[in-house]
């Protein structure tokens, strides 16, 4: 449902588009909540859920998947600026990357490389440390959303569109080994058919302008 059920100072947050907890012992009992159609990140006291405030309420355009580095900076993927914002563990905030398409989940590799899935084109783009980009691409791309590496460095991509899951190794760019291992849902879309938007999937709100588009 990518909702929160628990009423905050807030009122009921209409959208947690990303949950997780800040690597480190001095934040480890604090939740970063990004809230995609109010444009901030919140946190939460994870033992209690308790309201701790805004993180960010700046820098952010839909703001969805999330992703901390080793140093404990947190980065957001914007989806309608097309953009990933960094912001350093004291909230300061700044464009990390841009030319994206409509990015979604984040995750870091083993080697300190991010990596964003662009639901927009149907790619999914890796950023060095330093912000250098390139993309990935394969045909069992299809609105790829939600990321995650395992012990290997093997990266996962939840397909939105086609209801499965791919498996990359972790040579990333060089995709000759994919490998298909979730049943398709006998109602995903088909490509070359009218799709939902990623206003729709995420709470059913009206569509909104973006720009899949933009490349690298």
């Amino acid at each position: 449902m990518n909702s929160i059920r628990n009423h905050t100072s807030l009122g009921p947050l209409a959208v947690a588009a990303a949950l997780l907890a800040a690597p480190g012992p001095s934040h480890a009992d604090t939740l970063y909540v990004s809230t995609a159609f109010n444009n901030t990140i919140e946190m939460f006291d994870s033992a209690t859920g308790a309201d701790l405030g805004a993180f960010a309420n700046t820098g952010l355009n839909c703001p969805y998947g999330l992703a901390f580095d080793s140093a404990g900076n947190l980065y957001a993927a914007n989806i309608f600026a097309n953009t990933i914002e960094k912001f350093t563990p004291g909230g300061a905030g700044a464009v990390f990357a841009s030319g994206l398409g409509w990015p979604c989940g984040l995750a870091f590799d083993r080697t300190g490389n991010l990596y964003a899935a662009n639901y927009g084109d149907d790619t999914i783009a890796k950023l060095t440390p330093e912000g250098v980009g390139s993309l990935i691409a394969a045909p069992e791309l299809f609105y790829p959303a939600g990321l995650a590496f395992d012990a290997a460095g093997n990266l996962y991509v939840a397909n939105c569109g086609g209801g499965t899951i791919v498996k990359f190794t972790p040579d990333g760019v060089e995709i000759e080994q994919i490998k298909l291992f979730a049943r398709q849902r006998a109602h995903a879309p088909a490509r070359g058919k009218s799709r939902r938007s990623l206003d729709e999937i995420i709470s059913n709100q009206p569509v909104r302008a973006g720009n899949p588009s933009q490349r690298f």
